[in-house]
């Protein structure tokens, strides 16, 4: 049994190190981000950690991220999906994955290009801390994870891990490569700067679950309301070569399409 504070982003802890790890099957929602944060620790043991953080966004939205790894080789900005029984298909170019669970198939949005934004979005409340280097790091516990097209460019900036160990790896990789060093009091500035400046309160997470909620409802009536110009018949969501597109429901009498 493993006790994981339930406001442990509120806090400073030294997170100790696991010596047994649970089925990952059995790993669901924030049980599974915590899990990562132990685990993080077998490579960086003297790194600060903040579980599920809430901070400024696009406009006036705001930007949940799972985990940020504190450490003297950088930021880690890690996103975590834990799906039980689980297939995740993706692309790092395309907007949408496909995610099939229980014989059905699910949409929804590229953890990468979300995580990219997470990063983003810190880099930018962090804009006062010069020479800091930020990891975009994507967990997938899942039974089964294919991704393609991680990375546009030859620098690594993104890696998509479908283990606890994979994603040790990375880091690893990541720490080796990375000559600029924060020091002890930097790291512990850093954490103090952004637990100061988060949003706090269960009023604050809330007000966001609500907002991604109703976003994902325009998108979904957006989606819905879409017709083709010339036939009249919906349009519905398809995936090419190039990425996402909307597509004639009338194919292949009607060649229609539109991004």
């Amino acid at each position: 049994m493993f006790n994981f504070r339930q406001n442990n982003h509120r806090k400073c802890e030294k997170i100790s190190l696991i010596e047994k790890l649970p089925d990952l099957n059995a790993v669901k929602g924030g049980f599974g981000e915590r899990l990562a944060a132990y685990y993080s620790k077998t490579v960086f043991s003297d790194a600060y950690v903040l579980h599920d953080v809430l901070i400024d966004g696009k406009d006036e939205h705001k930007s949940q991220i799972d985990l940020i790894i504190i450490a003297a080789s950088g930021i880690y900005v890690v996103e975590v999906k834990t799906f039980s029984d689980a297939k995740i298909y993706g692309d790092g170019r395309k907007r949408d994955w496909q995610y099939y669970l229980g014989g059905h198939r699910y949409d929804s949005y590229n953890p990468i290009m979300q995580n990219k934004k997470h990063v983003e979005y810190l880099k930018k409340m962090l804009s006062d801390f010069a020479k800091v280097e930020f990891y975009s790091v994507v967990l997938m516990l899942c039974d089964d994870c294919k991704v393609s097209n991680v990375n546009r460019s030859d620098r690594v900036d993104t890696v998509v891990c479908t283990s606890l160990p994979a994603m040790n790896r990375a880091m690893k990789m990541f720490l080796e490569a990375n000559e600029t060093k924060l020091s002890p009091a930097d790291t512990r500035k850093i954490y103090d700067y952004i637990k100061e400046n988060q949003e706090q309160g269960k009023e604050a997470r809330r007000a966001h679950k609500e907002d991604v909620k109703a976003y994902w409802q325009k998108v979904q009536t957006e989606r819905e309301n879409r017709v083709c110009p010339y036939c009249k018949k919906p349009l519905v969501l398809r995936h090419g070569q190039y990425g996402n597109f909307y597509g004639c429901s009338g194919y292949p009498k009607c060649r229609y399409t539109e991004k």
